[in-house]
């Protein structure tokens, strides 16, 4: 994590120069940070050595105890957290970028295509598909676990 923080920022003073000022400093920097972060994603998704097909322990005893008492609720949101975690990374780098900045950071599409510099019509598909991608990955996780 702190290796792209750094990459980014220096990626910010190189660039720094190529600064028009034509958008606020910080949509500029935003859009620098998000495509250093693709990149990185990309990168880490084809080094990945083998795909991450079963729940951990602690998932499973989550999913198997969902309907728990209010006085697990903070447990229950943690495993929840995890659960997230585990699919999102199972996610291709462009699904993946798209349901972070969509759905869990509940950005708009045209401040997603402004970040990414992606079209609109582009950017719909991308979250269509990324949607797609993920009811698939939480079905193969299901059927795994309990067929």
């Amino acid at each position: 994590m702190e290796d792209i923080v750094q990459e980014i920022w220096l990626k910010a003073y190189r660039g720094l120069a190529t600064y028009r000022g034509d958008a606020p400093f910080e949509h500029w920097l935003m859009r620098l940070a998000v495509r250093t972060c693709y990149d990185f994603l990309r990168a880490h998704q084809r080094s990945r050595e083998a795909a991450f097909s079963e729940l951990t322990r602690e998932e499973e005893d989550w999913l198997e105890t969902f309907a728990a008492t209010e006085d697990d609720a903070p447990q229950d949101a943690e495993a929840a957290r995890q659960l997230v975690r585990h699919v999102l990374d199972q996610l291709s780098p462009p699904a993946r970028l798209v349901i972070e900045l969509l759905e869990i950071e509940g950005r708009s599409v045209k401040e997603i295509a402004k970040l990414t510099g992606w079209s609109l019509p582009l950017v719909k598909v991308r979250a269509f598909r990324a949607r797609a991608e993920m009811k698939r990955v939480i079905q193969r996780l299901s059927r795994d676990k309990y067929l």
